[in-house]
């Protein structure tokens, strides 16, 4: 009988192990009928109640049958989560402002932006016009673009291909330039004059 009393209680039910095998000891299950072993109650053991070296502390109570809560459970562990989802609320209202204004200067830049092509053409429509001499009212009826490259080529279109306004206008290349070759005399001129005998 002395191998029985060397078998460890159990913290939790107070029961004395019926055996150790290889995973550790075999516990009784409680509420067992009377013909497998209960008896008169007392079960072999001590009776006293106090169980082994594994009671009281050590097995997590406290010693007056209370078991101590689960931190998860404590008004403080609450208060804690609390405190962090609220931080991170806060954290994220300042993100959400920061989204709102970058989102609000995005739309203004590209509002601006939309409407850069309709005053870079409109500026180059007025130099143009000054340029080229076109009257306003031409200017008002033919051109019309908002878009530069589509202005450039109703320009085009309204004064014409520049290789046709280059055959049409009065231009001569050579005029108002000086003839280099005037003071000397070519060969064919020096031939002819001793042909006929005039060297003056």
């Amino acid at each position: 009988m002395s191998d029985y009393d060397d078998l460890p209680i159990h913290p939790t039910t107070g029961l004395r192990a019926i055996g150790i095998g290889k995973r550790g000891p075999w516990w009784p299950i409680m509420g067992a009928s009377e013909d497998h072993g209960a008896g008169d109650g007392t079960g072999g053991g001590d009776g006293d109640g106090q169980g082994g070296p594994e009671t009281g502390a050590q097995a997590g109570g406290d010693g007056n049958g209370e078991d101590e809560p689960n931190p998860t459970e404590t008004v403080d562990f609450w208060k804690g989560k609390s405190r962090d989802w609220e931080t991170k609320a806060k954290s994220n209202a300042k993100a959400a402002a920061q989204l709102v204004e970058t989102t609000t200067r995005l739309a203004a830049a590209e509002a601006e932006v939309a409407t850069v092509p309709a005053k870079v053409a409109e500026a180059l429509k007025t130099h143009l016009v000054a340029r080229h001499g076109i009257s306003a009212e031409k200017a008002e009826l033919f051109l019309t673009a908002t878009d530069p490259e589509l202005m450039l080529r109703q320009i085009e279109g309204l004064l014409g291909e520049p290789d046709k306004r280059r055959k049409n206008n009065n231009h001569v290349p050579d005029q108002g330039n000086a003839n280099n070759d005037a003071g000397q005399d070519s060969s064919m001129r020096e031939f002819t004059r001793q042909l006929f005998g005039n060297n003056t």
